[in-house]
């Protein structure tokens, strides 16, 4: 009898420990089982936000970037006269709305920062410097054929108003030191009107930009550009009549959120 109830013991104690190692594999499973659901649901969640993103194209947008300009103007005229390019920047918001898959328009305000430097050789060795320094605001109207997705190329008009320029002279010597130099006030001011009122620059201009871009279905993107005023930056009226175009002529490298 006390062999029997032994036994039984021994097949309780056996069938207890099958039982929890069943509970502790069930739990496991379980346990492993919610991880792959949960990590499915994310890899969901992540490819549906991007096929959204990715159709939700263009809306509003922040550009941010520098630019090499100059101004261009009859060689004939001003033959004694070397033009340099200025670095400078811009910054600023755009809005592009698409027509279908791969056409769309981008209009865009910024501030921008351009000018020029002009260099003549001088007796002895030196040479004169001139720079100017323009802060205007630009209003690009682009029209954007997407070759592929994620690129475009784009051209439009651009207009532009000049808020406030500012020039800045020296004498370069043979041994590169600045001397006699100068800074001017801003050229829009009554100080540089003439007996007419006429100012030395004028204010507007309207041109052409084209270039391309690269953005990805994350909204971030760079791009590149050319562009060319059209109106003479100088007052042909200042003073006297001297029949020159001088234009504004740049290329920007740009950087781009959109949200």
């Amino acid at each position: 009898m006390i062999t029997l109830l032994s036994t039984n013991w021994v097949f309780f104690d056996i069938n207890l420990l099958m039982a929890q190692v069943l509970v502790s594999f069930a739990k496991k499973i379980s346990l492993f089982m919610k991880k792959i659901i949960l990590g499915g649901l994310i890899a969901f969640s992540l490819m549906t936000a991007n096929q959204v993103k990715a159709q939700d194209r263009g809306g509003f947008g922040i550009k941010g970037g520098v630019g090499l300009t100059t101004i261009s103007f009859p060689k004939d005229e001003f033959d004694d006269q070397k033009n340099r390019m200025k670095v400078g920047g811009l910054v600023g918001i755009s809005y592009e709305h698409f027509f279908g898959d791969h056409f769309a328009l981008d209009v865009e305000a910024l501030a921008v920062n351009r000018g020029s430097k002009q260099t003549w050789d001088l007796p002895g060795g030196n040479t004169a410097v001139y720079k100017n320094n323009i802060i205007a605001i630009d209003v690009p109207v682009s029209a954007k054929w997407y070759i592929i997705d994620n690129l475009n190329i784009y051209v439009g008009p651009y207009f532009s108003t000049t808020v406030a320029a500012f020039g800045k002279s020296y004498t370069k010597t043979e041994d590169g030191d600045k001397i006699n130099e100068e800074d001017s006030e801003n050229l829009f001011s009554e100080d540089f009107e003439d007996l007419d009122g006429d100012r030395y620059l004028n204010r507007f201009d309207v041109g052409i930009n084209a270039g391309l871009e690269f953005v990805t279905d994350g909204g971030f993107g760079v791009g590149a550009r050319f562009n060319k005023g059209f109106l003479d930056f100088t007052n042909d009226d200042w003073f006297v009549g001297d029949g020159k175009n001088v234009t504004h002529t740049g290329i920007q490298i740009y950087g781009v959120v959109r949200f």
